[in-house]
């Protein structure tokens, strides 16, 4: 009924209702305008006459990876989507027809879909090798990186993400992503394998590489007494050489003693 019955897009039945046992079973029936597929997902339909069904159907329909469509195709301002069982198909004039798959289509669900800060996806997954290996994909706000330390996204009007960027994104000494980027009172922040990047409205961007994150982490993050880092590690040379990070609660010192924090609150430090 909501599509419309013969006078609607998929216009008269051209066959009887076909039973599936692929991807968990259903039942798939064909119209002159489109199919109509329904399984445990639920009961959706697609017009023949969609890039996203062309794609779909080339993708081996119900047989293939995607599995049955949990939706119908739904239209918005960035353009068409349709989820299925196994991944997402968007459309967009700029980006054409792309398929998003396994880890990163459930960071992708997880962000909005099509509708939410990502938008539709603009290219297809590639494959790294790079620090441990992992996945990538292109979407028009923004990516989502998918390694070992699972699936996160990246907007790419964020400054953390620019700064990520500069500095070889996966390829770099930051390596994957280890979470999103995540904002709250005036700070965002990401996690890397090979450390943080924080941007705080007063301090702008900081880098906390590794060392200096574990010690961070360890006294609480933002949380803590040392709260938001400013900047990024200085290199001394007195003294055997080591390295300081300035945080708005003190310090992380790292030299060959190991590497460690100090509160501005300490009376050690006081002294």
């Amino acid at each position: 009924a909501a599509a419309g019955r013969y006078t609607g897009v998929l216009g008269v039945a051209t066959s009887g209702p076909g039973n599936f046992t692929t991807n968990g079973g259903g039942q798939a029936q064909s119209f002159v305008g489109g199919h109509i597929y329904s399984s445990p997902a639920g009961t959706y339909h697609l017009r023949t006459n969609s890039a996203i069904f062309a794609s779909y159907a080339a993708q081996n329909s119900q047989y293939g990876a995607l599995g049955w469509p949990a939706s119908n195709e739904t239209c918005g301002a960035t353009g068409c989507q349709v989820i299925f069982t196994g991944g997402t198909v968007t459309w967009s004039p700029a980006t054409g027809v792309q398929t998003v798959t396994g880890a990163i289509n459930g960071s992708y669900a997880t962000h909005g879909r099509i509708d939410g800060a990502l938008g539709a996806a603009a290219g297809k997954a590639l494959i790294y090798s790079v620090n441990g290996g992992g996945s990538a994909q292109d979407f028009v706000g923004g990516y989502v990186y998918s390694s070992a330390s699972g699936a996160f996204a990246l907007r790419k009007n964020s400054l953390i993400f620019n700064k990520y960027s500069e500095q070889g994104s996966q390829y770099g000494s930051w390596g994957w992503p280890t979470s999103n980027e995540e904002c709250h009172d005036l700070t965002c922040e990401a996690r890397f394998t090979g450390g943080s990047i924080v941007w705080h409205q007063r301090w702008g961007l900081a880098t906390v590489p590794g060392v200096y994150d574990a010690v961070w982490t360890a006294n609480g993050r933002l949380s803590g007494e040392l709260k938001n880092p400013v900047g990024q590690p200085v290199y001394y040379s007195p003294n055997g050489g080591g390295s300081a990070l300035n945080f708005t609660g003190g310090y992380i010192y790292s030299s060959p003693a190991g590497t460690f924090a100090l509160a501005t609150s300490s009376p050690v430090y006081q002294q």
